[in-house]
């Protein structure tokens, strides 16, 4: 009888075990250039961007976690929902850390404005955004960063 209850001990430990290092998950591997398109996605697909804090690396998220953050409709905040689509024509080209390219929005606003950004590995191969610089003729100002 000892002997079965050690046993049912055994293996309920190591099953308890197995459970835990089985569910333990990490975070699956998040390109550069996938990030680029899990932030364009989050920019063209949901008015608000209540979401798309989560593409900035975590030293520089809290600030943009706040409701509305992206919502406020402000000609002079490029990602504003008064620009309802976004894209990068040529494509962006990415050195090293660094991504560089034009930014087109519907309506055409920011059409043809450079746009750069610095990403930093957070976790072991997931990659966030760190900072964004549009660099702009728009006569309201020459420069919009985000970090």
């Amino acid at each position: 009888m000892k002997s079965c209850i050690r046993y049912l001990l055994l293996t309920i430990a190591i099953s308890l075990i197995f459970f835990y290092f089985g569910c333990q998950q990490e975070d699956e591997p998040v390109s550069i250039q996938e990030r680029i398109n899990m932030f364009l996605d989050d920019l063209n697909n949901d008015l608000e961007r209540e979401d798309i804090w989560e593409n900035l690396h975590p030293d520089i998220a809290d600030p943009w976690k706040l409701p509305g953050t992206w919502g406020v409709p402000v000609a002079t905040m490029p990602f504003a929902p008064l620009y309802v689509t976004f894209s990068f024509p040529g494509g962006l080209t990415i050195v090293g850390t660094n991504a560089d390219g034009t930014l087109d929005s519907d309506p055409s606003t920011w059409d043809g404005e450079e746009i750069h950004i610095e990403f930093q590995e957070d976790e072991t191969d997931v990659w966030y955004i760190k900072k964004i610089i549009v660099d702009t003729d728009n006569s309201t100002f020459s420069q919009f960063t985000l970090q």
